[in-house]
C-alpha cells in the first residue's frame, strides 16, 4: 500500500472536508460543527444538545437542531434521501483505500436496540430484543431497533488497529427483520457504478 506523507493527508483532509460541507445546502457549517463534535466525543452525549458543548461547536444549541432538520429530514422522500446517500458515499469512497490483500470490500451489519418505554404515541414502537441483566428476565423492551452498515478496511499491517467506517443507518421497520434491512442498505451503497462491487 504506498504511504502519503503528513502534508497529504492534511490536504486530503482539508480537500474531503471541503466536499462534505457542499454536500449540506442548509446550515453546512453547523452540520460540520456537529460532525466534529460528534467525533470527538468520548464521554458518551445522552442527547444532541450536549454536543454543542463541545469546544468544537462553534455555534448555539439551537443550531443543532435546526441542521439536523433541514439536512437530514427528508419528509418519506426517499428519493431525495437516496441521492445524499449515494453522494455521501461516493465521496468517502474517494479516501476509502482500495483492499488489495483480498479481491472485495468487506462490510459489516448490525442492530442496536432504541428502546422507548416512555413514548407510547410514538410511530412504528414495537416489542424489541434489548439484554437485560437482572436474571430471569426476558431480553425485551419496545421501542424500535436500528439496522447499521459499516465499511471495514484493510489494516496496513497486524499491528494496525482494527477501524471501520459507518455508511448506513436506518430504522427497521416492524414488519421486517434485521436482515432483509441489511441486505437492502447495502444494495442501496452498491447500486452505484462508480462504488466499489460486492463479490
Amino acid at each position: 500500500m504506498q504511504k502519503i506523507n503528513d502534508n497529504q493527508l492534511i490536504a486530503q483532509f482539508r480537500s474531503f472536508r471541503q466536499h462534505l460541507r457542499g454536500l449540506f445546502k442548509s446550515y453546512s457549517d453547523s452540520v460540520i460543527d456537529l460532525i466534529d463534535a460528534l467525533a470527538s466525543n468520548s464521554n458518551g452525549a445522552s442527547s444532541p444538545v450536549e454536543l454543542s458543548l463541545s469546544p468544537l461547536f462553534e455555534r448555539t444549541y439551537s443550531s443543532i437542531y435546526k441542521a439536523i432538520e433541514k439536512s437530514f429530514n427528508f419528509n418519506y422522500d426517499n428519493k431525495k434521501k437516496r441521492r445524499k446517500l449515494k453522494n455521501l458515499t461516493r465521496l468517502i469512497a474517494e479516501v476509502t483505500p482500495k483492499p488489495e490483500n483480498r479481491p472485495f470490500y468487506l462490510f459489516a451489519t448490525d442492530t442496536t436496540p432504541h428502546p422507548r418505554p416512555y413514548s407510547p404515541t410514538l410511530p412504528e414502537r414495537g416489542y424489541i430484543h434489548q439484554p437485560n441483566t437482572v436474571a430471569g428476565n426476558k431480553p425485551i423492551g419496545v421501542g424500535h431497533t436500528f439496522s447499521f452498515v459499516s465499511l471495514l478496511p484493510e489494516k496496513d499491517s497486524h499491528q494496525s488497529v482494527p477501524w471501520s467506517i459507518p455508511l448506513s443507518a436506518e430504522r427497521v421497520p416492524i414488519e421486517k427483520k434485521s436482515t432483509s434491512v441489511g441486505i437492502k442498505q447495502i444494495n442501496a451503497l452498491m447500486s452505484d457504478e462508480s462504488q466499489p462491487s460486492v463479490r
